[in-house]
This record gives structure tokens, C-alpha cells and sequence, in this order.
């Protein structure tokens, strides 16, 4: 019923199957685009996407609680570029918002590991000082890039518009290749690693170094050849900063026999 109400229907039979929908209280508040971009189980989010924009325009401009805009939301899901494109026609400065917590879409985009395949060719080629933007626990976007994935093609991005980021400490004063160590993206922490030597060297409040990091982190590799590639590259950082090993007490979690001891 609701897509034939989205193609032929009035705009209240429309707005009234949406909201039976898309339940909760962004529904209650009007957020529809907000709960539509959200909703992990609608299909076709961007035909219903074009007629709420079509019919309630003034859905653009609304902020959840949060005070995340539509393209916060729209960025952090699977929606696609055509309705991403679409709110930033509609809003050029959607880009430039920021939430309550100071987060860009960038943010919200890249803490979701980019599902729309935007972050590249749409927001970063509209607004590539967004690099330099922190939100309120000192994330910039290199730091949710590290912590949850991306293309290395991405990041090298990142590195080339934002040097700087590369050594900028978040709230826990770690630096982007203790995010990709922390996760365990063997592929970023080398390439981190090898374009800032500082950052494998340097401490987090905790007093930990990346390589402990990326220790802590071990075990889930699915293949030895995984494992092996996992103790190469914590043997890359210990290479680099020695005296990491002498902070280690306990054995790396390998499923193999190897392990690395203090």
C-alpha cells in the first residue's frame, strides 16, 4: 500500500500509511525522513525518500534530538547518492551542519564505514576542510575512518587534505593508528604507521602504545595467513618503538601457537 500511495496516492493518505510505517517517536515529531533513512528493513528508501521531499519540504530543515539534519542520518545508511545528491541540492549547506556533539555528516558517514559510498566523490569533494573539523570527543574524520574501516584509497585521501590529522589527538589523546589498531585494519595500521612514526611511539591516557593496541585486538583473524600478516605487522611497530614490549605483560591472543611474550 505504501508504494502505491507514494505513486498515486494523496498527501494525506500518504503521510498516514507512512506513519504506520515508520513507528517511534521521530515519526511523532515529523522527523520522517530522519526515521526512513534509519529504518533497517524498508526497501525502496528512495522512492518514499523523493515523495516526502516532494510533499514536505520543510522536512529538510528539521534536526532530531541530536541535532543531526536529514543528511546525518541519509549518510549513515544504505539510502544511495541519488536522495544523498538530492537533500544536498536541497540544502547546500547540509554539508557544513553540524550536530549537537559537533559532528559533520563526514562523521556520521564514516563511523557507519561509508554504506552509501559518499564520502570520496560527494563530501569530501564538496567540503574537503572538513578534515580539520573535530566533533566533541576530538574525532576528526581520519579517526573514524581508522576506528571502523575504510579503503586505503580513502584514507590516503584524508592524509593528503589533512596532514595534520595524522598526529592530532582525540579525547583520549590517541592519534588515527590507535583507532585502526584498536580495530584491528591491519592494512591501515601499516600504512598509518609508516606516515607517522611519532604516532607508534606515542601514549594514550591509558599509557598505551598502538602496538599493545593492535595486541589487545588479536585473535579474530579467520585464516593463519591472517594471524601471520596480524604478528608481521605488530612486529612492524615494535620494530619502530622497542620499548612497547617492555609495557606488555600479557601474551598476544593468537589461535595459533605463536605468541608474542614480553
Amino acid at each position: 500500500p505504501l508504494h502505491c500511495a507514494s505513486r498515486e496516492g494523496g498527501d494525506e493518505v500518504f503521510q498516514l500509511l507512512l506513519t504506520m510505517v515508520l513507528r517511534g517517536k521521530e515519526v511523532e515529531q515529523g522527523l520522517f525522513l530522519h526515521a526512513l533513512f534509519r529504518d533497517h528493513d524498508l526497501q525502496d528508501k528512495n522512492v518514499f525518500a523523493k515523495r516526502i521531499l516532494d510533499d514536505f519540504p520543510a522536512c529538510i530543515l528539521r534536526r532530531d534530538s541530536r541535532g543531526a539534519a536529514p543528511l546525518h542520518a541519509a549518510v549513515a545508511s544504505d539510502v544511495g547518492r541519488e536522495t544523498i545528491e538530492r537533500l544536498i541540492e536541497l540544502d547546500r549547506e547540509a554539508v557544513r551542519r553540524r550536530d549537537s556533539s559537533n559532528a559533520l555528516p563526514i562523521h556520521y558517514a564514516l563511523r557507519q564505514g561509508d554504506p552509501s559510498n559518499v564520502v570520496q566523490d560527494v563530501l569530501l569533494s564538496l567540503y574537503p576542510a572538513s578534515t580539520r573539523v573535530a566533533d566533541a570527543n576530538g574525532f576528526l574524520p581520519i579517526h573514524c575512518a581508522a576506528h571502523n574501516g575504510c579503503s586505503l584509497e580513502l584514507m590516503r585521501q584524508l592524509v593528503e587534505l589533512f596532514p595534520e590529522g595524522l598526529s592530532t589527538e582525540d579525547g583520549r589523546g590517541e592519534h588515527p593508528l590507535h583507532k585502526a589498531c584498536r580495530s584491528g585494519h591491519l592494512e591501515l595500521v601499516e600504512f598509518l604507521a609508516n606516515s607517522s612514526k611519532s604516532s607508534v611511539r606515542k601514549v594514550n591516557v591509558d599509557g598505551m602504545h598502538p602496538a599493545l593496541l593492535l595486541c589487545q585486538s588479536s585473535g579474530k583473524q579467520d585464516t593463519s595467513l591472517d594471524e601471520m600478516n596480524e604478528i608481521g605487522t605488530i612486529w612492524q611497530l615494535l620494530r619502530i618503538n622497542p620499548e612497547a614490549i617492555l609495557k606488555h605483560t600479557q601474551p598476544c591472543k593468537f589461535k595459533s601457537t605463536m605468541h608474542l611474550n614480553k
